[in-house]
């Protein structure tokens, strides 16, 4: 599979269309495509994107974007999310982090199913990250 996948042609449309809404402006998404290409048989390649990157990430900015005044809070702070897979991590606890406007997810192929603690963890670094 490349990286110019189904995912990226019918869903990638719809998840840039739900950070730009929740967040309230638009929200620069880099994707290093590459970088997702696991050691896996290809038709995993959607399920295992959505649930280690876009369902938590879709989940965690939906909880922190609850009201107007945090979603102005994020808004102010957010420019970019960059999604990619160094290999170094493997947990929620350090599957992202915010530095200078760009909150990075970086997840490699494991504990895929653990959506819900990625989606804490996000929380917990947006709102820090807001807080600021």
């Amino acid at each position: 599979m490349t990286p110019d996948s189904t995912f990226q042609r019918e869903e990638l449309p719809a998840v840039q269309h739900m950070l730009d809404e929740t967040v309230g402006k638009p929200v620069r998404l880099e994707v290093d495509w590459q970088s997702l290409l696991f050691d896996c048989e290809p038709h995993h390649y959607d399920e295992y994107w959505t649930k280690l990157f876009f369902a938590p990430l879709e989940r965690g900015l939906l909880d922190v974007c609850r009201d107007e005044p945090a979603r102005c809070a994020v808004a102010n702070v957010l420019q970019s999310i960059v999604i990619r897979n160094t290999g170094s991590t493997t947990t929620s606890r350090t599957w992202c982090h915010f530095e200078n406007g760009v909150l990075t997810l970086d997840h490699a192929m494991a504990n895929i199913d653990d959506v819900d603690e990625r989606a804490q963890r996000l929380v917990r670094v947006l709102e820090r990250a807001s807080m600021q």
